[in-house]
């Protein structure tokens, strides 16, 4: 079967318009005085509004028309269909979550947006895995080693020291296992002395997912990471120092439960 491109907005509109259609032909009926094409109108602006979620459909309207007569029963269509949106998933975001594309989460609370990332980050040695920049093969090994994988949260943090923590870009684990396995590196001297590589160097670090400035809120963040550049996560610094990271499935789960 050939997929056309033919668009959703337009057919919808045009659903709408059809039962509100059927309905003012049943209310002329019973009203000999009522005007049917107005009930297309309005059920072509609710119909719309509840299937999109947006309330644009009332303008459209207006300028289709050119008229303003029925701007009050076209706004409250508008609205009612917007807020019948609220109980089911609008027609895009049940058609991204088919693609598996990342959405948007819906925030409960409006003073959530405000919330500093720093609340809804993981600290801590264990959730916020960090990596030398000169590292030797132990010391890759002991960091892999002590780390519970997350397929969520598998970023590391390459840092100039694991004292002052600061931020030089991110690698993956798969990185680092691939790093292991690279029989090209040299890890020992001809003496049997450790060599410490440079992982800035030797891997491929992501530069295009930025860090986090400890103030950054939450409707920064998703604007960032809804807008422009996705990520799984995202590490906070302070002055340049990693003390944090913000995993986005753990903001999309808090955002479900009602927490945010």
């Amino acid at each position: 079967m050939l997929r056309i491109p033919c668009g959703i907005f337009t057919p919808v509109f045009v659903v709408g318009a059809t039962f509100g259609r059927l309905f003012g032909e049943i209310m002329h009926l019973v009203v000999d005085s009522t005007l049917p094409a107005g009930y297309s109108l309005v059920g072509a602006a609710a119909f719309t509004a509840g299937v999109t979620g947006t309330v644009s459909p009332a303008v459209i309207i207006f300028e289709l028309t050119n008229q303003l007569s029925y701007m009050l029963p076209v706004l409250l269509a508008v609205l009612l269909g917007r807020s019948s949106a609220y109980v089911n998933v609008f027609l895009y975001e049940s058609m991204g979550k088919s693609r598996n594309l990342p959405t948007f989460p819906r925030i409960t609370r409006q003073s959530s947006y405000e919330t500093p990332i720093t609340k809804l980050m993981r600290s801590g040695p264990c959730n916020v895995q960090c990596v030398p920049r000169y590292a030797s093969r132990r010391d890759i090994e002991n960091i892999l080693a002590e780390t519970s994988f997350d397929s969520e949260a598998t970023d590391f943090a390459i840092v100039d020291s694991l004292e002052s923590r600061f931020y030089l870009g991110s690698v993956t684990s798969t990185q680092l296992i691939a790093l292991l396995d690279n029989s090209e590196l040299v890890w020992e001297s001809s003496l049997g002395d450790t060599v410490k590589v440079d992982l800035t160097e030797v891997c491929s670090m992501d530069e295009s997912v930025p860090s986090l400035r400890d103030n950054t809120t939450l409707s920064e963040l998703l604007r960032l990471a809804y807008a422009s550049i996705y990520a799984k996560s995202y590490f906070v610094t302070d002055n340049g120092r990693v003390i944090g990271k913000v995993v986005t499935a753990d903001l999309v789960q808090k955002c479900n439960n009602g927490i945010i």
